[in-house]
């Protein structure tokens, strides 16, 4: 009996200590990119004027990131209400919005609050990478042998500044606002109950399921920084 007992409370340990570490590395990630991708948004009004950024560089990122956050409703069953992809009026403090109706009653729903909050965040990996298969020359992506002359000739080229310009686009409005910060919270307690419970009859389950979560947020932070950066060094050359 109480070697059953110890391992129990070995395992109740092990399940709790991967929730609190994974969510709390998951955590710091979401918010370490939502930091800096508002501050390269703030750079890039600061270079080129708030109306010509909307247009610029929100005119496809923001709607992109409102899609993550309708995708991942409907998938939990919410009602859409209201959408609104992109606002171009620059005098407008919002850049694009969804509201939606949903039931109370069951854990799916509530459970639902965390993935639309953090939709932004996952959602537009896809289309980065549906653009790095269908825009990126095979000479970067491998399937040739890479020479510099290739990019001598203009459609290499243009695919080349397409796809960073697309990138750029989606990177700088995967972040989520304190709106969607404050809903991935309301459904936390009970996703972290289901994770905790997982890892009890699943602990391998419970580890690839953090592991994977937290893999995509390092690929967000380095998209990010990377942005951030060219922008920076954009900002130097100019000035």
């Amino acid at each position: 009996m109480g070697k059953t007992l110890q391992i129990v409370q070995t395992r109740l340990g092990k399940a709790l200590l991967g929730v609190a570490q994974q969510t709390g590395l998951l955590a710091l990630l979401v918010l370490a990119v939502s930091w800096i991708n508002q501050q390269s948004d703030v750079m890039l009004h600061s270079m080129i004027g708030s109306s010509l950024a909307r247009w610029l560089f929100a005119s496809i990122g923001t709607p992109v990131h409102e899609l993550s956050h309708a995708a991942v409703a409907l998938l939990f069953g919410y009602r859409i209400v209201e959408f609104r992809p992109f606002i171009a009026d620059p005098t407008s403090t919002t850049l694009g919005y969804i509201t939606y109706s949903y039931s109370t009653g069951t854990i799916w729903s509530q459970v639902g609050h965390f993935f639309v909050g953090i939709a932004p965040m996952i959602v537009p990996l896809a289309f980065l990478y549906l653009f790095y298969q269908f825009l990126l020359p095979p000479e970067l992506r491998g399937r040739r042998n890479f020479h510099w002359r290739s990019f001598l000739r203009p459609f290499p080229l243009l695919r080349c500044l397409l796809f960073a310009y697309l990138c750029t686009q989606i990177v700088l409005h995967m972040r989520c606002s304190p709106a969607d910060l404050q809903n991935a919270v309301y459904g936390l307690p009970i996703l972290l109950l289901m994770l905790f419970a997982l890892g009890l009859v699943y602990p391998t389950g419970q580890r690839y399921l953090l592991a994977s979560s937290t893999m995509m947020a390092i690929i967000s932070l380095t998209f990010a920084i990377i942005s951030n950066l060219v922008l920076r060094g954009t900002a130097i050359f100019l000035g």
